[in-house]
């Protein structure tokens, strides 16, 4: 059996491995800012905010669908369509995300609403962005909608729970 310490090492561990994975498959949706840098023409390139049809608004080509898309994705599918356009030959472009959508958290909290979002952000970090649990909040009923969940369905989460950009958590009021 492992020391004390070295299995808090390990669970510490595994959490930051799953927040880099989640990081690194970060899906776009409406709200997200990217910015587009094409190397062999500046006039191509500019900042953009996926507007709330899930679409960016890209120069010379119009609106283009990114919603649920990698920021690799949309990059490949900007050569693709400047290229077939002929507006660039053989262009060499980057796609990087600027800012991410909000998250939401409503319900027994000081101060409810839209907040921006933080790398790694766990429930409890979210809770005390928002001001805190009031008096009369559940801790152990706290829910958590996706942004990219298919269902309508709420899962129920504990403070450990990691939050992506545009999930709305819920802390019910308690049972006394």
């Amino acid at each position: 059996m492992p020391p004390v310490g070295q299995i808090g090492v390990q669970k510490i561990r595994g959490q930051l491995s799953e927040c880099k994975q989640s990081a690194g498959e970060y899906r776009l949706g409406s709200g997200d800012r990217i910015r587009v840098v094409v190397l062999s023409d500046t006039e191509f390139s500019a900042d953009y905010e996926v507007n709330s049809t899930g679409a960016v608004q890209a120069r010379m080509l119009g609106a283009i669908p990114v919603t649920g898309m990698t920021t690799a994705e949309l990059e490949q599918i900007l050569k693709d369509r400047y290229t077939a356009a002929g507006y660039l030959r053989q262009p060499r472009l980057s796609v990087e995300l600027v800012g991410s959508r909000p998250f939401f958290i409503l319900g027994e909290i000081s101060r409810p609403g839209a907040f921006g979002y933080l790398a790694c952000l766990r429930v409890i970090q979210a809770v005390t962005i928002a001001g805190g649990y009031t008096r009369r909040a559940s801790k152990s009923r706290m829910t958590i909608r996706r942004f990219f969940s298919n269902f309508a369905e709420e899962e129920y989460v504990s403070e450990d729970t990691l939050v992506e950009p545009g999930d709305v958590l819920r802390i019910p009021e308690r049972y006394f």
